[in-house]
Order: C-alpha cells, then sequence, then structure tokens
C-alpha cells in the first residue's frame, strides 16, 4: 500500500535531483565545458 507519506518523499527526491542536476549544468556552463544533453 501506497500512503501519501511515500508519495510525498518521491516527489521530493524528483525536486532534488532536478535541482542538482541544474546546478551541475550552471558549474559546466560557466567552467566553459560542454552543456550535458538537455532534457
Amino acid at each position: 500500500v501506497v500512503t501519501e507519506r511515500d508519495e510525498k518523499i518521491k516527489a521530493w527526491r524528483l525536486i532534488l535531483v532536478y535541482a542538482v542536476f541544474r546546478v551541475l549544468t550552471e558549474i559546466l556552463d560557466i567552467l566553459g565545458l560542454p552543456k550535458l544533453q538537455r532534457i
């Protein structure tokens, strides 16, 4: 049984992963390295 709490944890994990990905692309951009493939 999937609880509401499990759904919230899943949503937050997705947001965290997305945020980290965005920060990494920004850092690569600043360093002048090739951009990661945009989603």
